[in-house]
């Protein structure tokens, strides 16, 4: 998933539509087997996140150590 994006989307009739997106192509997903491997990508990747502030947090410090290397 870090080749690019991906965007789920569940419709109100419970369908799930995909978009997968690289730096070259974007394409949609209709193999609903596909889009049931993606999802469960999906999930994995946002169990191991950090929570929102502590995301923010560690953005901001690696913000601070590039912001220090132009000082060098």
């Amino acid at each position: 998933m870090l080749g690019g994006s991906l965007s789920l989307h569940t419709l109100r009739n419970g369908v799930t539509l995909a978009y997968v997106e690289s730096f070259a192509s974007g394409e949609p997903v209709e193999s609903p087997e596909r889009i049931l491997e993606l999802t469960q990508r999906f999930d994995v990747a946002r169990s191991k996140s950090l929570p929102e502030q502590e995301s923010l947090d560690l953005i901001r410090s690696y913000l601070r150590e590039y912001e220090n290397e132009d000082d060098s």
